[in-house]
Protein backbone atom coordinates (compact mmCIF):
# COMPACT_ATOMS: atom_id res chain seq x y z
CA UNK A 1 0.00 0.00 0.00
CA UNK A 2 2.82 2.38 0.74
CA UNK A 3 4.23 2.66 -2.97
CA UNK A 4 0.99 3.77 -4.53
CA UNK A 5 0.48 5.86 -1.77
CA UNK A 6 4.28 7.44 -2.73
CA UNK A 7 3.39 7.38 -6.24
CA UNK A 8 -0.03 9.25 -5.68
CA UNK A 9 1.94 11.97 -3.89
CA UNK A 10 4.48 12.50 -6.05
CA UNK A 11 2.00 14.05 -9.26
CA UNK A 12 -1.53 14.44 -7.27
CA UNK A 13 -2.70 17.48 -5.39
CA UNK A 14 -2.49 16.01 -1.51
CA UNK A 15 -3.37 17.90 1.62
CA UNK A 16 -2.05 16.49 4.80
CA UNK A 17 -3.43 17.61 7.96
CA UNK A 18 -1.14 16.25 11.43
CA UNK A 19 -1.07 13.14 11.08
CA UNK A 20 -1.22 13.01 7.32
CA UNK A 21 1.77 16.45 7.54
CA UNK A 22 3.81 13.22 9.20
CA UNK A 23 2.81 10.91 7.15
CA UNK A 24 4.03 13.45 3.88
CA UNK A 25 7.19 14.66 5.63
CA UNK A 26 10.54 13.25 4.47
CA UNK A 27 11.87 12.73 8.27
CA UNK A 28 10.29 12.51 11.95
CA UNK A 29 12.35 13.06 14.65
CA UNK A 30 11.81 10.03 16.75
CA UNK A 31 13.71 7.28 17.96
CA UNK A 32 11.96 4.43 16.35
CA UNK A 33 11.98 4.24 12.64
CA UNK A 34 8.32 4.52 10.49
CA UNK A 35 7.51 3.89 7.04
CA UNK A 36 6.05 7.08 5.52
CA UNK A 37 5.01 8.27 2.19
CA UNK A 38 7.51 10.93 2.23
CA UNK A 39 7.75 13.95 -0.72
CA UNK A 40 8.04 16.80 1.68
CA UNK A 41 11.09 18.11 2.77
CA UNK A 42 10.96 18.96 6.14
CA UNK A 43 11.37 16.97 9.14
CA UNK A 44 7.81 17.24 12.08
CA UNK A 45 8.20 16.69 15.73
CA UNK A 46 5.06 14.49 17.05
CA UNK A 47 3.12 16.27 19.69
CA UNK A 48 5.12 19.45 19.56
CA UNK A 49 2.08 21.57 20.98
CA UNK A 50 1.67 19.17 23.73
CA UNK A 51 -1.15 16.08 24.22
CA UNK A 52 -4.25 16.50 24.63
CA UNK A 53 -4.21 18.57 27.66
CA UNK A 54 -2.19 21.51 25.52
CA UNK A 55 -4.68 21.13 22.78
CA UNK A 56 -6.24 24.73 22.06
CA UNK A 57 -8.34 26.85 19.53
CA UNK A 58 -4.59 28.82 18.23
CA UNK A 59 -4.35 31.92 16.62
CA UNK A 60 -1.63 32.50 13.83
CA UNK A 61 0.22 34.46 11.40
CA UNK A 62 -0.12 33.76 7.81
CA UNK A 63 2.60 35.00 4.98
CA UNK A 64 2.94 34.35 1.30
CA UNK A 65 0.49 32.63 -0.91
CA UNK A 66 -1.91 31.56 2.50
CA UNK A 67 -1.53 35.50 3.31
CA UNK A 68 -2.68 36.53 -0.11
CA UNK A 69 -5.39 34.00 -0.42
CA UNK A 70 -7.27 35.29 3.13
CA UNK A 71 -7.20 31.92 4.86
CA UNK A 72 -8.44 32.18 8.77
CA UNK A 73 -5.88 32.95 11.32
CA UNK A 74 -6.90 30.31 13.59
CA UNK A 75 -7.74 27.06 13.66
CA UNK A 76 -7.86 24.07 16.12
CA UNK A 77 -4.42 22.75 17.45
CA UNK A 78 -5.45 18.56 18.27
CA UNK A 79 -2.13 17.02 19.90
CA UNK A 80 -0.12 18.92 16.62
CA UNK A 81 2.75 18.25 15.25
CA UNK A 82 4.92 21.35 13.61
CA UNK A 83 7.94 21.25 11.37
CA UNK A 84 11.36 21.62 12.96
CA UNK A 85 12.15 24.53 10.84
CA UNK A 86 12.24 27.91 12.91
CA UNK A 87 10.86 31.74 10.49
CA UNK A 88 13.07 34.44 10.45
CA UNK A 89 11.00 36.19 13.52
CA UNK A 90 11.16 32.98 15.43
CA UNK A 91 7.67 31.56 15.07
CA UNK A 92 6.84 28.02 13.94
CA UNK A 93 6.29 26.96 10.89
CA UNK A 94 2.91 24.98 11.46
CA UNK A 95 1.65 24.87 7.67
CA UNK A 96 3.88 24.32 4.45
CA UNK A 97 3.35 24.64 0.41
CA UNK A 98 5.35 22.78 -1.96
CA UNK A 99 4.64 22.30 -5.39
CA UNK A 100 1.68 19.99 -5.37
CA UNK A 101 1.58 19.27 -1.61
CA UNK A 102 0.17 20.97 1.51
CA UNK A 103 0.53 19.60 4.76
CA UNK A 104 -0.88 21.87 7.93
CA UNK A 105 -0.42 20.84 11.57
CA UNK A 106 -3.67 22.06 12.50
CA UNK A 107 -7.72 20.91 11.93
CA UNK A 108 -9.64 23.72 9.87
CA UNK A 109 -12.21 20.91 9.12
CA UNK A 110 -13.52 20.64 13.04
CA UNK A 111 -14.37 24.79 12.86
CA UNK A 112 -16.50 24.85 9.85
CA UNK A 113 -14.53 26.99 7.85
CA UNK A 114 -13.88 26.40 4.94
CA UNK A 115 -11.05 28.87 3.57
CA UNK A 116 -8.31 26.20 3.76
CA UNK A 117 -10.53 23.51 1.76
CA UNK A 118 -10.61 26.12 -0.83
CA UNK A 119 -6.76 27.13 -0.79
CA UNK A 120 -6.25 24.17 -1.63
CA UNK A 121 -8.70 23.46 -4.06
CA UNK A 122 -7.56 26.82 -6.09
CA UNK A 123 -3.69 27.26 -5.16
CA UNK A 124 -2.51 23.66 -4.65
CA UNK A 125 -5.10 21.79 -7.01
CA UNK A 126 -5.23 24.42 -9.76
CA UNK A 127 -9.83 23.79 -9.55
CA UNK A 128 -12.09 26.76 -10.52
CA UNK A 129 -14.39 26.92 -7.72
CA UNK A 130 -18.01 27.27 -7.79
CA UNK A 131 -19.84 28.34 -5.02
CA UNK A 132 -19.69 26.06 -2.04
CA UNK A 133 -22.38 24.60 -0.33
CA UNK A 134 -23.97 25.93 2.59
CA UNK A 135 -21.85 25.94 5.62
CA UNK A 136 -23.43 22.38 8.51
CA UNK A 137 -25.45 23.25 11.37
CA UNK A 138 -22.44 23.89 13.37
CA UNK A 139 -24.87 22.82 16.29
CA UNK A 140 -26.00 19.40 14.88
CA UNK A 141 -23.18 17.94 13.56
CA UNK A 142 -20.56 16.81 16.25
CA UNK A 143 -17.56 17.69 16.84
CA UNK A 144 -18.51 21.61 16.14
CA UNK A 145 -19.94 24.56 18.10
CA UNK A 146 -20.98 27.96 17.45
CA UNK A 147 -17.94 29.97 19.31
CA UNK A 148 -14.49 28.66 19.84
CA UNK A 149 -12.82 29.93 22.35
CA UNK A 150 -9.43 31.14 21.03
CA UNK A 151 -6.68 30.14 23.12
CA UNK A 152 -9.10 28.99 25.96
CA UNK A 153 -7.32 26.22 28.07
CA UNK A 154 -11.04 24.48 28.16
CA UNK A 155 -13.08 24.24 24.69
CA UNK A 156 -15.73 21.81 23.94
CA UNK A 157 -15.16 21.74 20.44
CA UNK A 158 -11.39 20.97 21.19
CA UNK A 159 -12.33 18.09 23.72
CA UNK A 160 -14.81 16.61 21.05
CA UNK A 161 -12.64 16.76 17.97
CA UNK A 162 -10.17 13.82 20.07
CA UNK A 163 -12.91 11.45 19.96
CA UNK A 164 -13.80 12.57 16.56
CA UNK A 165 -10.27 11.25 15.29
CA UNK A 166 -10.46 7.79 16.64
CA UNK A 167 -13.86 7.48 14.62
CA UNK A 168 -13.93 4.06 12.66
CA UNK A 169 -10.82 2.50 15.28
CA UNK A 170 -10.68 0.23 17.82
CA UNK A 171 -9.12 1.31 21.62
CA UNK A 172 -7.29 -0.96 22.99
CA UNK A 173 -6.86 -2.09 27.06
CA UNK A 174 -3.01 -2.28 28.18
CA UNK A 175 -1.67 -3.03 31.34
CA UNK A 176 2.55 -2.06 30.18
CA UNK A 177 4.44 -0.48 27.53
CA UNK A 178 4.92 -3.77 25.37
CA UNK A 179 0.86 -4.26 25.22
CA UNK A 180 0.84 -0.19 24.09
CA UNK A 181 3.62 -1.51 21.78
CA UNK A 182 1.65 -4.06 20.31
CA UNK A 183 -1.63 -2.37 20.23
CA UNK A 184 -0.04 0.70 17.88
CA UNK A 185 1.41 -2.14 15.96
CA UNK A 186 -1.60 -3.63 14.98
CA UNK A 187 -3.33 -0.34 14.43
CA UNK A 188 -5.16 0.84 17.16
CA UNK A 189 -6.17 4.76 17.37
CA UNK A 190 -5.22 5.11 21.22
CA UNK A 191 -5.03 3.00 24.09
CA UNK A 192 -6.40 2.47 27.36
CA UNK A 193 -3.94 2.03 30.39
CA UNK A 194 -5.03 -0.01 33.52
CA UNK A 195 -3.27 -2.41 35.73
CA UNK A 196 -5.72 -5.29 35.22
CA UNK A 197 -7.61 -5.71 32.30
CA UNK A 198 -11.38 -6.27 33.13
CA UNK A 199 -11.23 -10.25 33.34
CA UNK A 200 -8.85 -9.93 36.09
CA UNK A 201 -10.63 -7.40 37.79
CA UNK A 202 -13.89 -9.82 37.63
CA UNK A 203 -11.37 -12.61 38.63
CA UNK A 204 -9.81 -10.97 41.45
CA UNK A 205 -12.72 -9.27 42.71
CA UNK A 206 -12.15 -6.45 45.65
CA UNK A 207 -11.98 -2.47 45.14
CA UNK A 208 -10.41 -1.93 42.28
CA UNK A 209 -9.22 1.76 41.56
CA UNK A 210 -7.68 3.62 39.26
CA UNK A 211 -4.03 2.87 38.22
CA UNK A 212 -0.61 3.53 39.25
CA UNK A 213 0.71 6.50 37.83
CA UNK A 214 3.98 5.08 37.27
CA UNK A 215 2.38 2.59 34.84
CA UNK A 216 0.75 5.06 33.29
CA UNK A 217 3.59 7.03 32.39
CA UNK A 218 5.30 3.91 31.05
CA UNK A 219 2.58 3.24 28.56
CA UNK A 220 2.66 6.75 27.64
CA UNK A 221 6.48 6.73 27.10
CA UNK A 222 5.69 3.59 24.98
CA UNK A 223 3.40 4.19 22.36
CA UNK A 224 3.03 7.51 20.48
CA UNK A 225 -0.87 6.80 20.70
CA UNK A 226 -2.77 8.90 22.77
CA UNK A 227 -3.48 7.35 25.73
CA UNK A 228 -6.47 6.98 28.18
CA UNK A 229 -6.77 5.91 31.74
CA UNK A 230 -9.76 5.08 33.96
CA UNK A 231 -11.17 6.98 36.97
CA UNK A 232 -13.95 5.63 38.82
CA UNK A 233 -17.29 7.38 38.76
CA UNK A 234 -17.49 10.27 40.75
CA UNK A 235 -14.52 10.43 41.98
CA UNK A 236 -13.15 13.62 40.64
CA UNK A 237 -9.86 13.81 42.35
CA UNK A 238 -8.72 10.62 40.82
CA UNK A 239 -9.62 12.35 37.63
CA UNK A 240 -7.55 15.46 38.40
CA UNK A 241 -4.67 13.60 38.98
CA UNK A 242 -4.94 11.82 35.73
CA UNK A 243 -5.33 15.34 34.13
CA UNK A 244 -2.38 16.29 36.24
CA UNK A 245 -0.50 13.10 34.18
CA UNK A 246 -0.88 14.45 31.06
CA UNK A 247 -3.38 11.65 29.54
CA UNK A 248 -5.46 12.11 26.75
CA UNK A 249 -8.99 11.14 27.98
CA UNK A 250 -10.57 9.80 31.52
CA UNK A 251 -12.39 6.85 31.48
CA UNK A 252 -15.12 7.86 33.89
CA UNK A 253 -15.74 3.66 34.69
CA UNK A 254 -18.07 1.62 36.05
CA UNK A 255 -15.26 -1.33 35.58
CA UNK A 256 -13.77 0.28 38.54
CA UNK A 257 -15.82 0.59 42.06
CA UNK A 258 -17.85 3.40 42.06
CA UNK A 259 -16.70 6.46 44.30
CA UNK A 260 -19.76 7.81 44.56
CA UNK A 261 -23.32 6.65 44.33
CA UNK A 262 -25.28 9.75 43.26
CA UNK A 263 -23.03 12.31 41.61
CA UNK A 264 -20.73 11.58 38.11
CA UNK A 265 -17.70 13.66 37.90
CA UNK A 266 -18.27 17.40 36.63
CA UNK A 267 -17.07 17.39 33.45
CA UNK A 268 -16.82 20.71 32.41
CA UNK A 269 -13.79 22.67 33.73
CA UNK A 270 -11.62 19.69 33.25
CA UNK A 271 -9.16 20.01 29.87
CA UNK A 272 -9.14 16.51 28.70
CA UNK A 273 -12.24 14.83 27.29
CA UNK A 274 -13.71 12.30 28.89
CA UNK A 275 -15.64 9.08 27.84
CA UNK A 276 -18.72 7.23 29.78
CA UNK A 277 -22.43 6.19 30.23
CA UNK A 278 -24.74 3.61 29.07
CA UNK A 279 -28.14 4.32 27.76
CA UNK A 280 -29.77 7.22 25.85
CA UNK A 281 -31.06 9.53 28.91
CA UNK A 282 -27.34 8.46 30.65
CA UNK A 283 -25.63 9.64 27.54
CA UNK A 284 -27.31 12.93 27.40
CA UNK A 285 -26.66 13.34 31.32
CA UNK A 286 -23.05 12.91 30.47
CA UNK A 287 -22.90 14.96 27.15
CA UNK A 288 -24.81 17.36 29.52
CA UNK A 289 -21.68 17.05 32.03
CA UNK A 290 -19.20 17.74 29.43
CA UNK A 291 -17.96 14.09 28.21
CA UNK A 292 -16.94 14.65 24.62
CA UNK A 293 -17.31 11.22 24.18
CA UNK A 294 -19.40 7.94 24.43
CA UNK A 295 -18.74 3.96 25.22
CA UNK A 296 -22.18 2.03 25.28
CA UNK A 297 -21.07 -0.53 28.17
CA UNK A 298 -21.75 -4.26 27.47
CA UNK A 299 -19.91 -6.49 30.06
CA UNK A 300 -16.25 -6.54 30.15
CA UNK A 301 -14.13 -9.09 30.81
CA UNK A 302 -16.72 -11.43 29.63
CA UNK A 303 -16.04 -12.40 26.38
CA UNK A 304 -19.92 -12.27 25.75
CA UNK A 305 -21.09 -9.63 23.52
CA UNK A 306 -24.64 -9.71 24.76
CA UNK A 307 -24.76 -6.65 26.87
CA UNK A 308 -22.91 -4.76 24.49
CA UNK A 309 -25.52 -5.61 21.20
CA UNK A 310 -28.57 -4.75 23.77
CA UNK A 311 -26.96 -1.69 24.75
CA UNK A 312 -26.09 -0.33 21.03
CA UNK A 313 -29.24 -1.71 19.94
CA UNK A 314 -31.65 0.00 22.74
CA UNK A 315 -29.77 3.99 22.24
CA UNK A 316 -30.00 3.91 18.51
CA UNK A 317 -33.78 2.62 18.66
CA UNK A 318 -35.02 5.36 21.70
CA UNK A 319 -32.95 7.63 19.07
CA UNK A 320 -35.09 6.49 16.20
CA UNK A 321 -38.09 6.93 18.88
CA UNK A 322 -37.26 10.36 19.45
CA UNK A 323 -36.77 11.66 15.92
CA UNK A 324 -40.43 10.36 15.45
CA UNK A 325 -41.94 12.85 18.51
CA UNK A 326 -43.79 15.72 17.69
CA UNK A 327 -42.14 19.46 18.90
CA UNK A 328 -44.02 19.75 21.74
CA UNK A 329 -43.51 15.97 23.13
CA UNK A 330 -39.85 16.68 22.92
CA UNK A 331 -39.90 18.86 26.15
CA UNK A 332 -42.00 15.80 28.01
CA UNK A 333 -38.85 13.84 27.00
CA UNK A 334 -36.13 16.14 28.08
CA UNK A 335 -38.35 16.42 31.81
CA UNK A 336 -38.47 12.60 31.94
CA UNK A 337 -34.63 12.32 31.18
CA UNK A 338 -33.69 15.14 33.16
CA UNK A 339 -31.29 16.61 30.62
CA UNK A 340 -31.82 20.36 28.92
CA UNK A 341 -34.49 20.12 26.55
CA UNK A 342 -31.41 21.92 23.42
CA UNK A 343 -29.58 18.65 23.47
CA UNK A 344 -32.50 16.61 23.19
CA UNK A 345 -33.47 19.18 20.46
CA UNK A 346 -29.71 18.49 18.87
CA UNK A 347 -29.75 14.69 18.79
CA UNK A 348 -33.90 14.53 17.67
CA UNK A 349 -32.30 17.30 14.54
CA UNK A 350 -28.85 15.43 13.91
CA UNK A 351 -30.56 11.21 13.94
CA UNK A 352 -27.73 10.63 16.61
CA UNK A 353 -25.61 11.74 19.54
CA UNK A 354 -23.84 15.37 18.92
CA UNK A 355 -20.42 13.13 20.35
CA UNK A 356 -18.43 10.06 19.08
CA UNK A 357 -20.18 6.97 20.11
CA UNK A 358 -17.77 3.63 20.80
CA UNK A 359 -19.09 0.02 21.94
CA UNK A 360 -17.22 -1.76 24.81
CA UNK A 361 -17.59 -4.88 26.75
CA UNK A 362 -17.34 -8.89 25.83
CA UNK A 363 -15.47 -8.10 22.46
CA UNK A 364 -13.42 -11.17 22.08
CA UNK A 365 -13.46 -11.81 18.14
CA UNK A 366 -13.15 -9.64 15.09
CA UNK A 367 -16.87 -11.16 13.98
CA UNK A 368 -17.69 -9.04 17.57
CA UNK A 369 -16.48 -5.57 16.30
CA UNK A 370 -18.22 -6.00 12.91
CA UNK A 371 -21.97 -6.63 14.22
CA UNK A 372 -21.38 -3.36 16.76
CA UNK A 373 -20.32 -1.71 13.83
CA UNK A 374 -22.81 -2.48 11.68
CA UNK A 375 -25.31 -1.42 14.31
CA UNK A 376 -24.27 1.85 13.75
CA UNK A 377 -21.17 2.91 16.18
CA UNK A 378 -18.41 4.54 15.81
CA UNK A 379 -15.62 2.80 16.74
CA UNK A 380 -14.71 -0.47 19.60
CA UNK A 381 -12.76 -0.85 22.77
CA UNK A 382 -11.42 -3.81 23.02
CA UNK A 383 -9.37 -5.73 26.33
CA UNK A 384 -9.84 -8.85 27.53
CA UNK A 385 -10.39 -10.59 24.32
CA UNK A 386 -7.27 -10.00 22.83
CA UNK A 387 -4.82 -10.09 25.50
CA UNK A 388 -6.81 -13.32 26.97
CA UNK A 389 -7.26 -15.18 23.92
CA UNK A 390 -4.26 -16.57 21.66
CA UNK A 391 -1.80 -14.58 19.27
CA UNK A 392 -2.47 -11.21 21.32
CA UNK A 393 -0.11 -9.75 18.45
CA UNK A 394 -2.10 -11.43 15.39
CA UNK A 395 -5.88 -10.85 17.04
CA UNK A 396 -5.22 -7.24 17.89
CA UNK A 397 -4.71 -6.67 14.11
CA UNK A 398 -7.75 -8.64 13.20
CA UNK A 399 -10.05 -6.73 15.30
CA UNK A 400 -8.50 -3.53 13.67
CA UNK A 401 -9.26 -4.92 10.15
CA UNK A 402 -12.79 -6.03 10.95
CA UNK A 403 -13.17 -2.44 12.44
CA UNK A 404 -12.08 -0.85 9.15
CA UNK A 405 -13.45 -3.01 6.70
CA UNK A 406 -16.50 -4.66 8.46
CA UNK A 407 -18.79 -3.64 5.68
CA UNK A 408 -16.50 -6.48 3.44
CA UNK A 409 -17.36 -10.29 5.22
CA UNK A 410 -14.55 -11.45 2.93
CA UNK A 411 -11.78 -9.22 4.45
CA UNK A 412 -13.53 -10.20 8.27
CA UNK A 413 -12.88 -13.63 7.42
CA UNK A 414 -9.53 -13.65 5.96
CA UNK A 415 -8.49 -11.49 9.51
CA UNK A 416 -10.30 -14.59 11.72
CA UNK A 417 -8.47 -17.45 9.96
CA UNK A 418 -6.27 -18.91 12.13
CA UNK A 419 -6.26 -16.51 15.25
CA UNK A 420 -6.05 -19.31 17.73
CA UNK A 421 -8.53 -20.02 20.89
CA UNK A 422 -10.51 -16.64 21.98
CA UNK A 423 -10.84 -16.18 25.40
CA UNK A 424 -13.07 -18.59 27.89
CA UNK A 425 -16.46 -16.83 27.54
CA UNK A 426 -18.82 -15.99 30.70
CA UNK A 427 -22.19 -16.27 30.52
CA UNK A 428 -24.48 -13.58 31.98
CA UNK A 429 -25.21 -15.87 35.25
CA UNK A 430 -22.11 -16.77 35.95
CA UNK A 431 -19.62 -16.22 38.42
CA UNK A 432 -15.72 -15.37 36.74
CA UNK A 433 -14.23 -17.53 39.42
CA UNK A 434 -15.82 -20.49 38.33
CA UNK A 435 -14.63 -20.61 34.68
CA UNK A 436 -10.95 -18.96 35.88
CA UNK A 437 -9.39 -21.73 35.95
CA UNK A 438 -10.34 -23.11 32.45
CA UNK A 439 -7.54 -20.60 30.47
CA UNK A 440 -5.00 -22.39 32.17
CA UNK A 441 -5.93 -25.91 31.51
CA UNK A 442 -5.13 -25.62 27.66
CA UNK A 443 -8.73 -27.28 26.60
CA UNK A 444 -9.01 -27.05 23.03
CA UNK A 445 -12.57 -27.80 20.87
CA UNK A 446 -15.17 -29.98 22.24
CA UNK A 447 -12.97 -31.18 25.29
CA UNK A 448 -13.47 -27.21 26.11
CA UNK A 449 -17.02 -26.61 25.26
CA UNK A 450 -17.80 -29.64 27.55
CA UNK A 451 -16.08 -27.73 30.12
CA UNK A 452 -17.35 -24.67 29.65
CA UNK A 453 -21.41 -26.15 29.66
CA UNK A 454 -20.52 -28.17 33.34
CA UNK A 455 -20.23 -24.92 34.33
CA UNK A 456 -22.97 -22.56 33.13
CA UNK A 457 -25.02 -24.23 30.78
CA UNK A 458 -27.15 -22.78 28.43
CA UNK A 459 -27.93 -19.09 29.27
CA UNK A 460 -31.46 -19.23 29.43
CA UNK A 461 -31.48 -15.67 29.16
CA UNK A 462 -31.27 -16.07 25.43
CA UNK A 463 -32.23 -19.42 24.59
CA UNK A 464 -35.82 -18.74 23.85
Amino acid sequence: MLKPLQEFAASKPVWGVCAGMILLADGLKQSEPQALVGGLHATIERNAFGRQIDSRFRSMSLQGSAAAAGVSEAAYFIRAPAVLATLPDGETAVAVRQDNLLATCFHPEISGDDSWLRFFLSTVAGRDLDEAEPHPDLTTVAPWQPLPRPDSAVDTAVKRAFAVFQQGGVIMDVVDGEQARIAEEAGAVAVMALERIPADIKRDGGVARSSDPAMIQDVMSSTSLPVMAKSRIGHFYEARLLEALGVDCIDESEVLTAADETHHIDKRDFAIPFVCAQDLGEALRRIAEGAAMIRLKGNAGTGNVIQAVRHARDVYSQIRQLRSLRPDEVFGFAKEHRVPVELVEQVRDAGRLPVVTFAAGGLATPADVGLLMELGVDGVFVGSGIFKGENPAKRAAAMVKACAHYKDPAVVVEASTNLGKAMVGLLEHEDPASVAHLDDLGLEGRVLRTAENAIGGIDRSVAA
